[in-house]
């Protein structure tokens, strides 16, 4: 993977950051109780359609018009995460299985999205510029390559709580997609990080997401 310097030293960063996260940090252990695994499975369920519903589409929303290449990456991660809108395919659906697993309702997992989804209603009022272009794309960046390192630890912790193929199936989509996501986000990166004020806008995005409002925080 080609990257220019600026984005290798973002990506560093981004991996210091991920080693600070509480609820990573007990994946990664192998140390995680069967209710930590529900609170997180709620979380990313919540997470997932914000990505599907407001997050990528508002992405794309803000690229400059000239940023094509960020347009292409978009909408190439917006496809897959709809399951290339095969019915029962999107990304939501597929990890409701892991869900139920775990012991999990319709009822809790809509009233966690309904409480969550509103965190991010700031991005319907943010106006295309460069420096939300790159604060955003960094964002995306950072946790889609994050997602790779820690799918196998939680795929271990699942099968500990005798979770069977049905619910590990997302994991086990997602990590092989989401190597393909993290490494395009960073070549993707790479167009338009070109100077040490972009990369401290990047990086800036990048802790504030990760250690300030990461979305495993649950008092989100």
């Amino acid at each position: 993977m080609s990257l220019n310097n600026y984005v290798k030293e973002i990506a560093e960063y981004a991996e210091v950051c991920y080693k600070q996260i509480d609820a990573i940090n007990s994946v990664l252990s192998g140390e995680i109780s069967k209710e930590n695994l529900r609170n997180i499975a709620k979380r990313h369920y919540a997470e997932i359609r914000t990505f599907l519903d407001i997050k990528i589409p508002e992405r794309m929303r803000l690229c400059p018009p000239n940023a094509y290449s960020a347009k292409q990456y978009f909408w190439y991660l917006y496809r897959e995460e709809q399951g290339f809108f095969k019915p029962g395919e999107n990304h939501a659906e597929l990890f409701l299985p892991a869900c139920y697993a775990l012991g999990l309702s319709d009822e809790e997992l809509e009233k966690e999205y309904q409480a969550y989804w509103p965190h991010y209603k700031y991005m319907f009022n943010l106006t295309p510029s460069t420096d939300v272009f790159i604060r955003e794309l960094a964002i995306s960046t950072a946790w889609e390559s994050f997602s790779p390192i820690v799918g196998p630890h939680l795929i271990k912790a699942l099968k500990k709580y005798d979770i069977g193929d049905d619910g590990l199936k997302y994991f086990t989509l997602h990590y092989e997609v989401d190597q393909r996501h993290g490494n395009q986000a960073y070549k993707t990166l790479s167009d338009y990080v070109i100077n040490t004020d972009l990369q401290s806008i990047a990086m800036d995005a990048i802790s504030d997401s990760m250690l300030k409002n990461n979305y495993f925080d649950f008092k989100l």
